[in-house]
């Protein structure tokens, strides 16, 4: 089971979807670490009952993992997460010798470059949702 998210995620629970998102949603930069571009899958807690069900309605025996093949970086994640949450939103990058930048963003003031990551991250968001549940539109 990795990286599940849904309703009623606890705030404070530590994972990497409910960190971005508390942080979104009381106007703290985003924290991302290092460059951002580590990448995680994420699954909607439905899929991932979905697939425990097929796992135990199935016939093979042995350990499974589920989730799904998809994976996001931790900087298209930390920008939809902004977006969902508000439309605008800051990013903190933390670097591992402890270098911090701060770079803001709103759909309607960004640059260049970050509107691109935050198109390519709908396009892959919206390519996977019947996989993930989530579906992002950019106003």
């Amino acid at each position: 089971i990795f990286n599940t998210y849904g309703p009623k995620m606890a705030l404070d629970d530590g994972r990497v979807v409910s960190n971005f998102v508390a942080q979104a949603l009381t106007n703290q930069p985003i924290t991302v670490y290092g460059e951002g571009s580590q990448t995680r899958p994420f699954q909607y807690v439905s899929d991932l009952i979905a697939g425990m069900v097929a796992v135990m309605d199935g016939d093979e025996i042995g350990p499974f993992n589920i989730g799904n093949p998809g994976e996001f970086t931790m900087l298209e994640l930390a920008h939809v997460s902004g977006v969902c949450v508000g439309g605008s939103h800051c990013l903190q990058l933390i670097e591992a010798a402890g270098k911090q930048q701060v770079q803001c963003c709103s759909t309607r003031s960004c640059s260049t470059g970050m509107i691109t990551a935050l198109l390519t991250a709908q396009h892959r968001l919206n390519s996977r949702r019947s996989q993930s549940g989530l579906h992002l539109q950019l106003h």
